[in-house]
């Protein structure tokens, strides 16, 4: 088994399909199935705050 750790990097959360919930499934499946994930999150794109380095991890 390799010993990966799942990181994602949500900056375009809702561009893709148009629907946050939606785009955010990749990271919920992988906690419901037990994973310990990283998560680093840029609102600077999705709420036009280009510059301001807004984001959270």
């Amino acid at each position: 088994v390799k010993k990966h750790f799942p990181f994602f990097d949500v900056a375009y959360q809702g561009f893709a399909s148009g629907d946050p919930e939606k785009d955010a499934r990749a990271i919920r499946i992988f906690l419901e199935d037990g994973h310990k994930i990283a998560c680093a999150h840029s609102f600077s794109k999705i709420m036009g705050l280009y510059g301001l380095r807004v984001g959270c991890l």
